[in-house]
């Protein structure tokens, strides 16, 4: 498993809340993206695993 490219997406909306995107390109079909939001000292991580076969 090679990490092709890695990319990161900020987003701070209005009410504090941040969130982080992070896209692993792994290959040319495989793209792993972990959400990473915070609000008020609250941490949520959610893993979206897209493409690919596993």
């Amino acid at each position: 498993m090679e990490i092709v490219e890695q990319k990161r997406f900020y987003h701070i909306a209005r009410s504090g809340t941040l969130t982080i995107e992070s896209k692993l390109f792994i290959g040319k079909e495989k793209t792993i993206s972990i959400l990473t939001s915070t609000s008020l000292g609250v941490i949520t991580i959610v893993l979206l695993n897209t493409g690919g076969n596993g």
